[in-house]
C-alpha cells in the first residue's frame, strides 16, 4: 500500500460526523474510486457516482469547480457545478470531501482537435472528463 493510499485513508477515517454540504447533499453510500472513474470513463458516462478524496485546488473567483486528488499518484478529477448552485469554498482547500454528481466527457475546441492538445497532428487527443456536481459534503 502506498503513502499516499495510507494518507488517504487515514483522512477518510478523520472526517467528522458534522460536514457542510452543498447543493442536494450526498445520499449515494458506496463511493468509486477516481482512478477507476479514470481507467474506464465509458462504463460510467451519464451515471451518477459518489467519489471521495483531498480536494487540492478550488477556484478563486467564483467557487465554481475543484480539483479532486485521485487515490492514484498524479491524477485528479475535475468537479464543475453551474454558477451560483453549489458555491465550494477556498477552505475546502486540504480537506477531504465527498461529491455525487454525474460523469461526463468535456468536448475539445477546433484547436485541441486541430493540433492534438499537445500531442502533436499525427496523435489525436486524449478525451477529457469531469463530474458535475450535483451535491457535496465537506468537513
Amino acid at each position: 500500500m502506498s503513502p499516499r493510499t495510507v494518507a488517504l485513508a487515514l483522512a477518510l477515517l478523520a472526517v467528522p460526523a458534522f460536514a457542510a454540504t452543498y447543493g442536494s447533499g450526498v445520499n449515494l453510500t458506496t463511493p468509486t474510486r477516481v482512478s477507476a472513474l479514470l481507467a474506464d470513463p465509458a462504463a460510467h458516462l451519464g451515471q451518477t457516482v459518489l467519489v471521495e478524496g483531498l480536494v487540492v485546488d478550488v477556484c478563486a473567483k467564483r467557487g465554481c469547480w475543484l480539483e479532486l486528488a485521485s487515490d492514484q499518484k498524479h491524477q485528479t478529477l475535475s468537479v464543475q457545478v453551474p454558477d451560483g448552485v453549489i458555491v465550494f469554498p477556498l477552505s475546502a482547500r486540504g480537506r477531504v470531501a465527498r461529491i455525487q454528481g454525474v460523469l461526463a466527457e468535456v468536448p475539445r475546441s477546433a484547436a485541441e482537435e486541430k493540433w492534438g492538445w499537445q500531442r502533436g497532428p499525427a496523435q489525436p487527443p486524449a478525451p477529457r472528463y469531469l463530474l458535475r456536481a450535483t451535491g457535496a459534503a465537506i468537513p
